[in-house]
């Protein structure tokens, strides 16, 4: 399952680039575990995304790295994204939802580790220049240790 889940964001990856229109984010956040959890401190996160031409409806690719007080960990994303205001071309803020399949490796305490899980959220892109902008998002995500996500990133379309 773990190398159908690699082939396949490979092929999503190169079918993204290949379109003639992407979107390219990069994001900083942070990663809050439940209470509950085994995790207790937050993570600091930085995420890397790549999305179909922009419509309506988007497939994104991504990795995340999350990195917090004796944990490390790396995710490959893939998932569907809706923008419901995208065929308004003038508007400066265009929302969205998300759901995304999560793959992870990393280390906690000491102890290397695996998980799959999902995340699901919403945010809003604000556009700054013709193609360009910020965004801002919040992620409920679900895996090994359930957390709450919030981040802040810089996006062009190209």
């Amino acid at each position: 399952m773990k190398n159908i889940t690699t082939i396949l964001f490979i092929l999503i990856s190169f079918n993204i680039v290949a379109n003639k229109k992407s979107q390219l984010n990069l994001n900083l956040g942070l990663d809050y575990p439940d209470k509950g959890q085994d995790r207790s401190s937050s993570a600091t996160m930085l995420k890397f995304g790549i999305s179909t031409k922009p419509s309506i409806f988007r497939f994104s690719a991504g990795f995340t790295l999350s990195v917090g007080s004796g944990y490390k960990q790396g995710e490959l994303n893939i998932g569907p994204y809706i923008y419901p205001l995208a065929y308004v071309k003038k508007v400066a803020f265009q929302p969205f939802l998300f759901a995304e399949g999560k793959f992870g490796v990393g280390q906690f305490s000491s102890k290397a580790r695996m998980d799959t899980g999902y995340g699901i959220g919403t945010g809003t892109d604000i556009r700054f220049g013709k193609s360009s902008g910020i965004t801002l998002a919040a992620e409920l995500h679900s895996a090994e240790e359930d957390a709450n996500r919030f981040w802040l990133g810089w996006y062009t379309q190209y």
